[in-house]
């Protein structure tokens, strides 16, 4: 072999005809292989990058890429290895390279070039990296730089120019790296340099060198790629940075949960800021990857943006009534604090909704195997696939909504699906790609159609199909065009009926009475029906015996008549005792008051609350009529009365909302006693209270919050 060096026979190509391990070798043969092996590594035979030779177990070998750029004196200060060259690999000879590898060469390739540059210029451990960086040309830097980035890329570290999520170490690694020339030729990392701009120099952001990322022709793509992969930024970057870090600073200073509260006031200019901030950038992260109570809620109490519901002032949204309401099953939130209205921030309701609150009832989409007509959609394909696709929808909470009997809920209900998509009425599934689509009504349209939910204005709850337009409560609007009201089965039974109505108009003919009796009796609510019927009956029965008594409404009672029977004798008298009328005198009494009594104007408050209904109506707690008359100033007249008198505490729970009418009955012909009241009061499991006034059988009427609070008191005052 040395002969054949001499000779100049010994090339890469000529490593080709030698025996491998790669070719079926005969036994034979295996010593020269071996003898060959040990020649090559231990004798400088290997061609080299140089053009020369050189023994094995100095050479490295490498990517074309390295090797291409990666010059032997470069390679060996990288390495470290003084000796350190390239061995040569021949292009296109598949043999030779084989025989090579059967030299057990070392590797110096992707890998390794990452752990010399982490080894060196790493804040410049190898304090001769900065040296020999220096004397680095531009155009050879920005070579490099490529490269970097193309290793980086073949390591899996990052791609497309995105970081991957499990390399954050290398990541940082990397931004330690001193290999940034900036325009005063100093080496900085990448955290410490800014991208070129037009405009003066400014010492407090050193800038890229403009050579290193484009020449005449243009920018340079891969370079640029790389340094911002790395986390060269531009200076409006870094200064978002900077505010970015700030806000967060302030956010874990003033809105983890335990911190101290913060002035409403200082909250105010806070909450601008961020929201200015958020509107500008759109960098969610700050905000959503933090356990941060950054908003308030009613009582201006802080909260997470998921604690938090929106209602008006901001938008009609009828959450109130869901949230008042503290249904079993779902979870309580909180309406955002009103006076923020006041604070007129722009952005405020898409900031709240983006990091959790809600101002809307929440769509979902529920398993298809849930759909009452599952049986129906599966059209008899029992084998399920990983490639069917299914579709179903339902609202979050539905069952709780349908179960609270609540106007307001129902109304909210009602306006959900008047807003959604006609999608949503129908569930599709399929079972593979070869299939058609199966349709059927949704989860949300089955259950909507089979729960009695929908009110009347005689307060009772129907199902869709026994419902109709002219007896639904205001806020309730059938001019929808989505079609839900059809899907659901509204008004249903009504045109199911129509010839039963027609029957029962005709027998009313029969006997001689209007077909609009039969029209009202069948608007009228069960009960109401029993009784027009029973004072139908009674009026009958009176006609009977009374056959030539007129038939007219009850008339008011006769006046008093007192007329004075000699006109000039009563004047003279009055005005006799007009003279001789004592002057008004007052004089200082002491009296016994109770010196709390200014707890009557707080339960004042709170009855007003309690018992005004949703057509902004004061009622009555007996007489359940509206209260007779309002003061000049718009406001309801009526009487806060105790309830249960003797306490031995002031509650504002103890008072009742009565008309003037029913506050005297109450006070002054009430023979009901004081621990009769108390005793239904703890013992009733309803929201209505006997009691006899005026000789007559009537009934307070509390609403649930009421009773259950004056519950409570009474029972922690017995014990």
């Amino acid at each position: 072999m040395h002969k054949m060096k001499d000779l100049g026979l010994l090339t890469p190509d000529l490593l080709g005809v030698l025996p491998n391990n790669y070719v079926g070798l005969f036994k034979f043969y295996r010593p020269i292989l071996n003898e060959l092996v040990t020649a090559f590594q231990s004798q400088p035979l290997v061609p080299v990058i140089t053009g020369s030779h050189a023994p094995g177990n100095k050479l490295f070998r490498g990517a074309k890429s390295i090797r291409d750029f990666i010059e032997t004196k470069d390679l060996q200060f990288l390495s470290g290895d003084q000796t350190a060259t390239w061995a040569m690999e021949p292009d296109g000879n598949r043999s030779a390279k084989e025989f090579l590898d059967c030299l057990n060469i070392r590797e110096w390739s992707w890998l390794e070039l990452y752990k010399a540059m982490q080894n060196d210029f790493a804040n410049f451990r190898r304090p001769a990296a900065a040296a020999w960086m220096a004397d680095k040309k531009d155009e050879w830097l920005r070579s490099f730089y490529i490269l970097l980035g193309q290793a980086l890329s073949l390591l899996g570290f990052y791609k497309n120019g995105e970081w991957c999520p499990s390399t954050e170490k290398e990541r940082e690694a990397v931004q330690q790296w001193k290999i940034i020339r900036t325009q005063s030729n100093e080496l900085v990392t990448s955290r410490n340099a800014f991208l070129p701009e037009s405009g003066e120099i400014d010492p407090d952001y050193p800038r890229v060198k403009s050579s290193l990322v484009r020449t005449e022709s243009g920018p340079i793509r891969g370079v640029f790629d790389f340094l911002c992969a790395i986390g060269v930024k531009r200076v409006e970057e870094r200064e978002r940075e900077q505010q970015r870090n700030e806000i967060i600073k302030e956010l874990e200073t003033f809105y983890r949960p335990g911190s101290e509260p913060v002035k409403w006031d200082f909250h105010i200019e806070q909450l601008h800021r961020f929201i200015k901030w958020w509107s500008k950038n759109k960098d969610d992260s700050v905000f959503r990857d933090f356990n941060f109570q950054i908003l308030f809620g009613d009582e201006q109490r802080p909260l997470k943006p998921n604690q938090i519901y929106l209602d008006t002032p901001f938008k009609d949204t009828g959450l109130s009534a869901l949230f008042a309401a503290e249904l079993p099953g779902i979870p309580r939130r909180h309406s955002l604090c009103r006076d923020y209205a006041a604070a007129k921030i722009p952005n405020l309701v898409e900031f709240a909704k983006t990091f959790g609150a809600i101002d809307q009832l929440h769509l979902e989409r529920p398993p298809i195997d849930e759909n009452p007509n599952w049986e129906e959609l599966c059209s008899g394909n029992w084998r399920r696939t990983s490639n069917e696709h299914g579709v179903d929808y339902t609202i979050k909470w539905l069952d709780a909504l349908l179960r609270a009997k609540n106007v307001q809920i129902s109304q909210l209900l009602w306006r959900t699906m008047s807003s959604q998509n006609s999608e949503v009425l129908r569930a599709k599934y399929r079972a593979n790609n070869s299939y058609d689509y199966s349709y059927e009504d949704s989860q949300l349209v089955c259950r909507l159609r089979s729960a009695a939910w929908i009110p009347n204005l005689s307060g009772e709850f129907l199902k869709p199909s026994d419902a109709n337009s002219e007896s639904l409560p205001n806020g309730f609007d059938c001019d929808v065009p989505n079609g839900w009201l059809t899907a659901v089965g509204f008004g249903s039974k009504r045109n199911q009926d129509s010839v039963v109505v027609q029957q029962k108009r005709e027998a009313a003919n029969s006997v001689g009475l209007p077909s609009e009796v039969a029209d009202l009796l069948g608007q009228l609510s069960q009960a109401d029906k029993d009784a027009a019927i029973v004072r139908f009956l009674n009026e009958l029965r009176r006609c009977k015996n009374e056959p030539n008594s007129p038939i007219e409404p009850k008339s008011l009672p006769k006046p008093p008549e007192r007329e004075p029977r000699d006109p000039v004798q009563r004047r003279n008298k009055i005005e006799e005792l007009i003279r001789n009328a004592p002057p008004v005198d007052r004089e200082v009494r002491q009296r016994i008051v109770r010196k709390n009594w200014g707890i009557k104007k707080e339960a004042r408050f709170e009855l007003r609350e309690l018992n005004t209904n949703e057509d902004d109506q004061l009622v009555c707690q007996i007489c359940r009529h509206e209260m007779p008359f309002k003061r000049l100033d718009g406001e309801y007249y009526f009487e806060a009365v105790e309830c249960v008198e003797g306490l031995s505490l002031e509650l504002p729970q103890n008072f009742l909302a009565l008309c003037p009418v029913c506050s005297a009955k109450f006070q002054h012909a009430n023979e009901t006693s004081a621990d009769e009241l108390k005793k239904q009061i703890l013992n009733t499991n309803g929201s209505e209270i006997s009691v006899t006034l005026a000789r007559q059988q009537c009934s307070i009427q509390f609403t649930g919050r009421h009773i259950f609070d004056l519950r409570i008191a009474l029972k922690i005052i017995e014990t």
